[in-house]
């Protein structure tokens, strides 16, 4: 689902700002951010039920904000990584 949100918000980025390199940045970056995303909101519940804590209670809020930042780290990672190879 990750590839496919990826490449798609990659051909909207180029249908609408006629500009490859957006999409370039943006499709991977969605694809790996939604990747991680559907893994650790898979594996957080899990990991608080060994710790001792509710998950019902404490994965909402953590698993959000957890995605929110990974989300941004990895689009910010790409992006500085296509700036540093094309230059």
């Amino acid at each position: 689902m990750g590839i496919v949100c990826g490449a798609l918000a990659s051909a909207l980025a180029l249908v609408f700002h006629r500009d490859p390199l957006i999409g370039l940045a943006l499709g991977p970056a969605m694809a790996i951010g939604m990747s991680a995303a559907s893994l650790l909101g898979a594996a957080m519940p899990m990991v608080l039920d060994i710790a001792g804590v509710d998950p019902a209670i404490a994965s909402g809020p953590l698993i959000s904000t957890i995605n929110d930042s990974l989300a941004l780290a990895v689009y910010f990672s790409v992006a500085t990584g296509m700036m540093l190879v094309i230059g």
